[in-house]
């Protein structure tokens, strides 16, 4: 039976205060800190890419691993560097060429598919990287939501279940659902892509929740399980507040007491794929959304989400939301900021836009608080510099500009005018 051996969590070295971005935008500081739950966010320097941020992860997790007996690599990304060639080609550097590789897109959910794919196909390196970022402008377009973008890579290893078995079992559910999406449009010979997601933040909440409970649910047909088996319950963390919502309506579901508010979510998700109500979007949906959150107000249980879901947001509210990473960073939050026993059961709640969730059971073991020990993503969190306003609008324009050395770790060198052939070195 094959597991997490161990995992990595790449930090890199900058970061962004809520009290600088509120400077920056006017928005209130106390509306990112409480009504998102973000304090600061990681940022990639300039010539960090993901290929790099997955170089370096990759470079972490193998001080701890064994990674030359792995028989294939799997990148997670929505922020791919190239349409032909994996990112999964730059790592074979770590493990040798003998391996198969492949990279995956599906929004914020590739990574957690491929762990749950790796268990049934060999020892396996898994790796996600993004770098998060959303427009801020628009009519659905909130400056807040900038402020939930971080920037980071996690890696991990396939192997021996060492830090946390995996159950077979899992639950699903995917459907046509164009809540996040980044089209791509080719004019002439010019294939061109928006770099910010065209998102809408209150129909991204509901699909999150409808496709969340519906994936639950099926994993409770094949297993008999409430969030009272759990010890700990981990979700991907577009921002931490939406959590308490989601842990609400999971618990509605554990009652049967669902019929309502799955008929609610039902009839706002249809409404959002109308195009006749979405005309009337700020009055009618708004409305809706917010009916939708004081329902599952009355199922919120805050003891249950202290002990089992607190722990795991300390690391997302410091570092923002990676994307495809994000439920393995709630997952190393939760495990480094709560003691586990042997044989504790983690929930492990992931979801995509687009959209689908996969819902794994985990579960801890004896070697696991050893491993979690070991881990420097702490001192990391302590060494990051915190750039200015000003520096922070100039890495927003630059965006990846090769050549300019980093503070750690791989970055990009050059890219080659002829061919466009990207160059990677260590400081």
């Amino acid at each position: 039976m094959l597991g997490i051996e161990d995992m990595y969590v790449y930090l890199t070295e900058l970061k962004l205060t809520a009290e600088k971005f509120s400077k920056l935008t006017g928005e209130d500081v106390n509306k990112l800190k409480k009504g998102l739950g973000i304090k600061e966010k990681s940022l990639n320097e300039s010539s960090q890419d993901t290929i790099a941020l997955s170089m370096n992860s990759v470079e972490g997790l193998e001080k701890y691993v064994n990674l030359k007996d792995v028989e294939s690599i799997f990148v997670g990304t929505e922020s791919q560097m190239n349409l032909s060639q994996p990112i999964a080609t730059y790592l074979t550097q770590f493990t040798g060429n003998n391996v198969q590789v492949m990279d995956g897109i599906f929004a914020c959910l590739s990574g957690l598919n491929f762990v749950d794919m790796s268990i049934h196909l060999g020892k396996s390196l898994v790796v996600t990287s993004d770098i998060a970022k959303y427009g801020t402008t628009g009519k659905r377009n909130s400056p807040s939501a900038d402020f939930t973008g971080g920037a980071g890579s996690v890696a991990i290893k396939i192997g021996e279940p060492k830090l946390l078995e995996i159950f077979d079992e899992k639950g699903v559910y995917s459907s046509k659902n164009p809540d996040f999406h980044k089209p791509i449009k080719i004019k002439g010979d010019k294939l061109e892509s928006w770099l910010s997601p065209v998102v809408d933040g209150q129909y991204s909440f509901t699909s999150y929740l409808y496709h969340i409970g519906k994936a639950y649910k099926n994993l409770k047909e094949k297993i008999d399980i409430s969030l009272n088996d759990f010890s700990s319950i981990v979700f991907h963390v577009p921002f931490p507040k939406i959590t308490k919502y989601v842990l609400s309506y999971l618990n509605v579901i554990d009652k049967v007491e669902e019929g309502h508010f799955e008929t609610l979510i039902e009839e706002l998700k249809q409404s959002f794929e109308s195009k006749e109500i979405l005309e009337n979007y700020d009055g009618l949906l708004r409305n809706k959304v917010s009916i939708l959150k004081e329902q599952l107000n009355n199922f919120y249980d805050e003891k249950q989400f202290n002990e089992k879901v607190a722990p795991s947001l300390v690391y997302p509210s410091k570092i923002g939301n990676i994307y495809t990473g994000s439920v393995f960073l709630s997952l190393a939050s939760c495990l480094k900021n709560k003691k586990h026993k042997p044989d504790d059961l983690i929930l492990v709640l992931g979801y995509g836009s687009g959209s689908g969730s996969l819902v794994k059971v985990m579960k801890t073991t004896t070697e696991t608080q050893k491993i979690v020990d070991g881990w420097d993503i702490d001192e990391r969190l302590k060494r990051r510099k915190e750039v200015s306003v000003k520096d922070y609008v100039k890495l927003r324009e630059k965006g990846i500009v090769p050549g300019e050395k980093t503070s750690d770790g791989w970055y990009l060198k050059s890219i080659s005018e002829i061919d466009k052939r990207r160059e990677y070195v260590r400081v």
